[in-house]
């Protein structure tokens, strides 16, 4: 799969709200919107008010974003009368608006935000912050701006469960400061999994203490390393990083904090050049000269082996301790199955477990894959080359190439999240754009 950025969810159009006069720039537009009189004004003497902690941590983010550009003090306070944003936690919102959602009452005299759970507070905070100018944004000091919002009422709850953004920071290395910008801004949007695509052919990026190898060699590439460039017109010398596990658990609580959940991406058995490369010993014993659908001649590790399934094990185990999320992403597509054909283990795996062709021999290894997952406590998803029937109806299929795989899923009764790229990849080209980079073209523009 050719993937460098994406966004992730169902992508069916909702009915919104209709306004006599022209929306207030909210993205998401939400459920109910009913514009009001007048507007609410930003000043010197405004003051947050939380009591809980819950409502304490809404109203500090709210303060830390609002700060920087209104050089306002925007103090938290247990109580205050006249003037303020105040924050409420109210457990009987929870049937209607269930965890995610919110009420917001932003009128002249001030500014209520309630909800049954603090990611709802979260939410509501972030549509206050959209409906003040745009300067809001900026993380310096605005002069000259009206820091007013426009008098609204407005109830809002999600439509799905998983709004995603994919991350690939496999073949191009990003800095914790750059993913947490992105964490920043996918809250922003009400985004709340950002899928971390951490390993394939072109580097491994999360350190794994019980195979250091993993990141000595994994994370680097270049005419220098072990691991060659190994994108097209590539002449780095020395290429690439990775983020230590304690790195990664500050950006997952990070993340959580702004309602963003982490779900690790390890790709198996193919996409694999990285772990290939620094553990040579995980290839089938017998190679053919097939190639995958990056060029690569060998970057699937062999299901016959056993070795590969304990080294599997611990790897996912000190995954799983660094990411609480429920799911684990195998990856599990593009897999080059024609590099198991020469292999006698192979041969002889497939007769054992009556396994009639070589995508069988995938499904062999998603399933010993689900059981390992299962003895850490997760669940997993794939790409939709891993839907089986075999497989445990738990296990999520996330479609890439068309929807149509992740609507069979649901059918099943599976999880499913829907991906396609003529939709969702941002690397494709834009019709009709001046000056448009460089692009993909394999789902269309």
């Amino acid at each position: 799969m050719i993937r460098s950025i994406a966004f992730f969810c169902a992508l069916i159009p909702s009915i919104g709200p209709v306004f006599a006069e022209s929306p207030p720039p909210l993205v998401p537009l939400p459920v109910k919107v009913a514009p009001g009189d007048g507007k609410f004004v930003l000043e010197n003497a405004t003051r947050f008010v939380a009591s809980q902690p819950g409502e304490k941590h809404a109203a500090e983010l709210l303060a830390s974003w609002l700060r920087p550009s209104t050089g306002l003090p925007l103090a938290i306070q247990e109580t205050r009368s006249g003037k303020a944003i105040r924050f409420s936690l109210d457990e009987s919102l929870a049937a209607r608006l269930g965890r995610e959602g919110y009420q917001l009452d932003c009128n002249a005299t001030g500014v209520t935000i309630r909800a049954a759970h603090e990611a709802g507070l979260v939410y509501g905070a972030q549509t206050f912050r959209q409906l003040l100018p745009p300067q809001v944004f900026r993380s310096a000091k605005a002069d000259g701006v009206d820091w007013s919002a426009r008098a609204v009422k407005i109830e809002d709850k999600p439509r799905f469960t998983w709004r995603g953004f994919s991350m690939d920071v496999s073949r191009h290395f990003f800095t914790l400061d750059d993913l947490k910008r992105l964490v920043d801004d996918m809250s922003a949007q009400k985004l709340n999994v950002l899928q971390l695509h951490l390993t394939d052919d072109d580097g491994w990026r999360v350190e794994i203490k019980k195979y250091p190898k993993l990141t000595e060699i994994g994370a680097w590439r270049g005419t220098d390393c072990k691991l060659p460039n190994t994108r097209q017109g590539e002449t780095h010398k020395r290429y690439g990083g990775f983020y230590t596990q304690d790195q990664l658990r500050k950006l997952v609580a990070y993340a959580k904090a702004r309602n963003v959940e982490i779900m690790p991406e390890i790709d198996l058995p193919g996409h694999a050049l990285a772990i290939v490369t620094a553990y040579p010993e995980t290839l089938p014993s017998k190679l053919s000269d097939a190639v995958s659908a990056q060029g690569h001649s060998a970057n699937a590790i062999s299901p016959a082996k056993e070795k590969n399934y304990q080294m599997i094990d611990d790897i996912i185990g000190e995954v799983a301790a660094i990411f609480p999320f429920s799911y684990i992403h195998i990856g599990g597509d593009e897999v080059n199955h024609k590099v198991w054909d020469a292999c006698p283990e192979i041969k002889t795996m497939m007769e054992k477990e009556k396994l009639g062709n070589l995508h069988q021999v995938q499904v062999h290894f998603t399933k010993r894959l689900e059981g390992i997952l299962a003895r850490h406590h997760k669940r997993m998803i794939g790409w939709q080359e891993i839907a089986d029937g075999k497989l445990d109806p738990k296990t999520g299929i996330m479609a890439w190439i068309s929807p149509d795989p992740g609507w069979a899923a649901a059918k099943r009764g599976a999880p499913a999240v829907l991906a396609p790229g003529g939709n969702c990849y941002f690397d494709m080209g834009c019709p009709g754009a001046e000056d448009e980079p460089p692009a993909h073209w394999w789902a269309g523009l």
